[in-house]
């Protein structure tokens, strides 16, 4: 036989065995299969034989449609009493697939039970399925993965293709979701799970040896398990990718749960490789089930690819979530319809204890969109165990422009509408905002000249604002002063409104002792103060840290503090006499003073006690160490008691306390010793009555203050020896309701609000303090410096009387001080002198540094080019670089012309001065060479003034003209091309510009101040100035503020906004001739003919 004559019968057999496929198809559709194939073998007598043939072996094996599964005996040929296939015996039918039957079976050599997969019967004698079934076998022996069961044999018994698989115990999800779909997804749980599981092997014995074991599943969370059941399927499924196999039919009934919590991704049937997928045709039947089939296999144009698992694998990580499919309906064509859609209901819908995480990685994975999904299964796993692990994913929600182009897909129609009714309304809004564009643009035009009003108007207001804080300041009216300055507008709370709310409160701590209540009466040592309040409640003060504690003491009254501040005594409560340990605030004692418990007060040591009587006499008493009483040591009688006061007063007047002046607030005094002698007495009918008296601390001086409750011009002062000799007596500017003082007996102070310390000699005032808000009633000279105040608004103050806190002074050197400038680190302070020294100064503690002498000329100009280094410009011509480190040094001294009148910096290392010429000169820090260049037709010009800033250069002459540059051709030596060219009228002495490099501003030697805008090359606005030379100009960082100083002793800040000055006050009482601000813009210092710096503060210094 020929080859031909070969390939032409295997033709035909092939021809035949479709062609008895298709027969044997229609006859199990028929009622009576045996009826029928006998008519068919009638009907086509060539093919009868094959018929017969296939037919009876089907029936044999107990495969057509019509033969009964009485346990496995109708599998088995008719002649035998076992059912075996191969060396298996079969047991009973536990499943089916897209291709075959599976039963399970018992080896019966290895004794262990198998599952056995054959091909369905409908298919056995088909080619085509025959060919499909022995893939399945192909592609599953293919993979070797703990979630895929493994192929044990693969054989034919008879025909009958068949092979061997491990025999997994467990419930496919589609069982699980079917026994838990009376349970809400909410309520599921692991518990649950593993009923279900294990319900069909309870009557195993044997028992999983696989060491892959997830058996802590079951105690998981239903979310948790979902994710950790669809992790390990979608490692299955990367396994079977890497090697080119894809599963095809992902769906819950081809996902098993094992007993020992291990996910098993079956049924292979439908598995193709990349390779096969693209040479066979295929039919929606045969790619998979509906619900689960990605959109792109339905619209016919999937390229075979892992993403079609993926969508699979999504849709039942869906229906596991939520418990509901997402597109299954009542028919298919509506469950087609609705898997093309792709708009599934969000799984937090309806289940909303899904995060949203694990929602957004189960949407990503069924995205209708192939290119949103998942590329792999392994992307979806890693993102699955992001979730198990709680970290980030990689995964991201649909943006709002995909979910609306999906909308337009699903809802064309809609769409449509939408898009006409838009456009109408858009023109239509077009046509509405056209015709109202005139109406609208006068209403804007109307607000913004409003909006200029009203803002004209604050301007005005807020100066003239901090012109009345100023005016209230220096009538010592804190309080109103301070109201005034609150309701200045926050963008013009800039230096000048810190440095007067700062005068409103000069005082070093400010400490609230009682919110709601008056002091009424104190005591304070050097660093202790007690206090009572009119309610009798008790607080101690520690004065250097401002802690207070409040002590339970009852109501009392009248605190005095023993001489080492070791214990306090209060009269009360009732009439008793109560001492407190101060350290700890317990009662030391507490005993009946018999109606003498008033003023009580320790003598020098802490053993004895006065104390007065309302009668007028003074009791001393002892304390004995060994009890908890006190013994009357004497009684005098000093005074006869007020008939409308009782209260006597009595103050210790040397310092250990030996001595005493008690007076009974009318006019009368008297000196006593501790043992009842009396030393003086003083009567002043002349003077109105005593309101309060201080001494010295040796008792050699006492100043007492009068005061008459019916005229103010009766206030008196006077001064007093230790013999009761008046040795003065002034008329103070206010009253003094409390008197303290010095411990030197050279000063006192007193006042009524604010504070004034005069000499004691001269009575001259040499400090004022304001920022009581209410009459003290109490007033400490506690050390040196440090004057403490009680008042009755509840608050205690801390002063430091060297200098008010909001400016201060020091020597700096022995001639005029002609520059200044400020570090960038905002501590330290560089000045230059008429002498040519040079000194570094720390303003907070008005303390020098170190000093230099340079050169016998006056220093013009000092700028910080180093951390540690400085740049003076001198009248002679040279600028010398100088290291301020100690022991300050000069290193290199550079001559740039004759005379140097001004100087800015430039590039990095480099300077430009002015020296009264038409040049300008370039100096080069680095190498020490000087460049000269000039403005471009302006030979003629004198330069008298130069700043820099930014890109920016501004230069002044004695003509009045005022020119911006670019700073970068200036330094490049280029001619200088005025950018602004403007005629201020009269000689520029100083200028400087905004760090912003937008506006300048220039003083004039008339006095005008003149404010630039160096963007639009125009004059803003011009100050009338102080009236005499200026001699200094700073400005703030943000430019809203800059400052000048004057030879008539001013000091003047201004506001761009404002016409007059904010605010003008003297730095000293010494002509001012240079200004530096300091880089905090905490502090401004001025440089005096006297030497010193004069510092003004608007911040408290630290």
């Amino acid at each position: 036989m020929t080859n031909q004559d070969d390939s032409a019968k295997i033709g035909d057999d092939l021809e035949h065995s479709r062609v008895a496929e298709e027969l044997l198809s229609i006859c199990f559709e028929a009622t009576d299969v045996d009826a029928a194939v006998a008519q068919t073998c009638e009907e086509n007598p060539a093919l009868a034989d094959k018929l017969r043939t296939v037919y009876l072996r089907m029936r044999r094996y107990g495969l057509t449609p019509d033969s009964t599964l009485e346990g496995t005996a109708s599998l088995l040929p008719v002649d035998s009493m076992q059912p075996h296939i191969g060396p298996y015996s079969i047991r009973e039918r536990i499943g089916e697939g897209g291709m075959g039957v599976v039963y399970r079976a018992w080896h019966d050599k290895l004794e262990r039970d198998v599952a056995i997969k054959v091909v369905r019967p409908e298919f056995l004698h088909f080619a085509g399925k025959r060919a499909r079934f022995e893939r399945e076998a192909l592609a599953i022996a293919r993979l070797s993965h703990p979630n895929i069961v493994p192929i044990l044999e693969v054989g034919d018994s008879d025909g009958l293709p068949w092979f061997a698989m491990e025999y997994v115990r467990g419930a496919s999800l589609a069982e699980v979701l079917k026994c838990m779909s009376e349970t809400p997804a909410r309520s599921r749980d692991g518990g649950a799970l593993r009923a279900i599981v294990t319900a069909g092997t309870l009557g195993d014995t044997k028992t999983s040896t696989d060491t892959y074991t997830h058996g802590s599943l079951f105690q998981k969370s239903w979310g948790d398990i979902c994710i950790d059941i669809i992790a390990q399927i979608a490692s299955a499924l990367e396994h079977a990718h890497e090697r080119g196999v894809l599963h095809r039919d992902l769906k819950p009934s081809n996902i098993m749960v094992t007993a020992d919590g291990r996910a098993m991704l079956l049924d292979f049937g439908l598995a193709r490789t990349e390779e096969e997928d693209q040479k066979l045709t295929k039919s929606t039947s045969e790619i998979g089930s509906l619900p689960y089939m990605a959109p792109e296999l339905l619209r016919g144009d999937a390229i075979p690819n892992p993403r079609l698992d993926v969508y699979g694998l999504g849709v039942s990580f869906y229906e596991i979530l939520t418990g509901k499919n997402p597109y299954l309906d009542t028919t298919a064509e509506k469950t087609r319809a609705r898997v093309l859609e792709g708009n599934p209901e969000a799984p937090r819908h309806l289940n909303p204890q899904i995060p949203w995480d694990v929602e957004t990685v189960c949407l990503t994975a069924m995205a209708p969109e192939s290119e949103r999904r998942y590329p792999g299964a392994t992307a979806f796993r890693e993102d699955l165990v992001r979730l198990q692990r709680r970290q980030p994913i990689q995964a991201k929600r649909p943006s709002l422009l995909l979910r609306m182009r999906r909308w337009q897909q699903r809802h064309p129609v809609f769409a449509a509408g939408f898009a006409t009714a838009l456009v109408v309304l858009t023109i239509s809004a077009f046509v509405l905002l056209f015709r109202e564009r005139t109406a609208r643009d006068e209403a804007q035009r109307l607000e913004r000249y409003a909006t200029q009003q009203k803002e004209l108007v604050e301007r005005m207001l807020d100066g003239t604002r901090l012109a009345f804080a100023r005016s209230l300041l220096a009538v010592t009216n804190p309080r109103d002063a301070r109201r005034a300055l609150d309701r200045i507008s926050n963008d013009k709370r800039g230096w000048t409104w810190r440095h007067l709310t700062l005068m409103a409160d000069m005082a070093e701590r400010t400490i609230q002792l009682f919110p709601d209540q008056t002091i009424f009466q104190s005591d304070a040592g050097p660093s202790t103060l007690v206090a009572t309040s009119e309610s009798g409640r008790t607080v101690i003060v520690d004065l250097d840290t401002g802690a207070i504690r409040e002590l339970d003491l009852g109501h009392v009254r009248e605190p005095s503090l023993s001489l080492d501040e070791s214990y306090f005594a209060v009269s009360g409560p009732g009439e008793f006499i109560t001492i407190v340990e101060t350290r700890t605030g317990a009662i030391e004692r507490s005993f009946d003073a018999g109606g003498a418990e008033r003023t009580p007060m320790f003598g020098s040591d802490n053993e004895t006690l006065l104390s007065a009587s309302r009668t007028g006499d003074f009791i001393v008493w002892k304390l004995p160490q060994d009890s908890k009483s006190a013994v009357l040591m004497t009684r005098f009688h000093a005074h006869e008691p007020h008939p409308k006061n009782d209260r006597i007063v009595a103050l210790f007047v040397n310092h250990d306390r030996t001595e005493f002046v008690s007076h009974d607030r009318l006019r009368t005094m008297k000196r006593w010793k501790m043992d009842g002698t009396l030393l003086s007495t003083i009567e002043t009918p002349d003077l109105p009555m005593i309101q309060a008296v201080g001494s010295s601390a040796d008792g050699s001086l006492l100043v007492v203050a009068y005061h008459s409750f019916f005229t103010s011009r009766s206030r008196r002062i006077a001064g007093w020896d230790a013999t009761g000799t008046r040795s003065w007596t002034f008329k103070p500017v206010n009253r003094g309701g409390a008197i303290a003082v010095h411990p030197s007996g050279d000063r006192f102070a007193f006042g009524n609000m604010a504070i004034t310390i005069a000499t004691v000699d001269e009575r001259d005032i040499i400090n004022r303090l304001v920022g009581n808000y209410a009459s003290m009633t109490g007033l400490y000279w506690v050390s040196n410096d440090r004057l403490v105040s009680a008042s009755r608004d509840g608050t205690c103050r801390v002063w430091n009387t060297r200098s008010p806190n909001h400016m201060s002074s020091y020597f700096a050197h022995d001639s005029s001080v002609t520059a200044l400038t400020a570090f960038e680190d905002g501590q330290h302070l560089v000045s230059g002198a008429r002498n040519g020294s040079l000194a570094v100064s720390v303003p907070a503690r008005s303390e020098i540094l170190r000093r230099i002498d340079v050169v016998d000329s006056r220093v013009q100009a000092i700028l910080e080019i180093g951390p540690s280094e400085v740049a003076a410009a001198y009248e002679d011509g040279s600028v010398r670089l100088v290291d301020i480190e100690a022991p300050m040094r000069v290193t290199r001294t550079i001559d740039v012309a004759d005379t140097i009148l001004g100087m800015a910096p430039a590039a990095p290392r480099k300077l430009l001065t002015v020296d009264g010429s038409a040049n300008v000169f370039v100096v080069d820090i680095e190498s020490g060479s000087c460049d000269v260049t000039s403005v471009a037709s302006a030979d003629s010009m004198s330069w008298s003034a130069i700043a820099a800033a930014r890109d920016k250069v501004v230069l002044g002459s004695s003509s009045g003209r005022v020119i911006s540059a670019a700073l970068g051709d200036v330094v490049a030596g280029k001619p200088i091309r005025p950018q602004m060219d403007i005629d201020v009228e009269g000689n520029v002495l100083h200028a400087v510009i905004t760090e912003s490099g937008t506006r300048a501003i220039v003083a004039l030697e008339e006095g005008p101040i003149v404010l630039l805008d160096l963007e639009h090359g125009t004059l803003l606005r011009r100050y009338d100035g102080h009236g005499a030379r200026p001699s200094g100009l700073a400005a703030s960082r943000d430019g809203t503020e800059f400052f000048s100083c004057s030879w008539n002793q001013t000091v003047m800040s201004w506001h761009p906004d404002l016409e007059d000055s904010l605010f003008f006050t003297s730095a000293g009482r010494t002509m001012h001739l240079c200004l530096a601000l300091s880089a905090r813009e905490d502090f401004l210092a001025v440089g005096g003919l006297d030497g010193h710096v004069h510092v003004l503060w608007a911040n408290k210094r630290q």
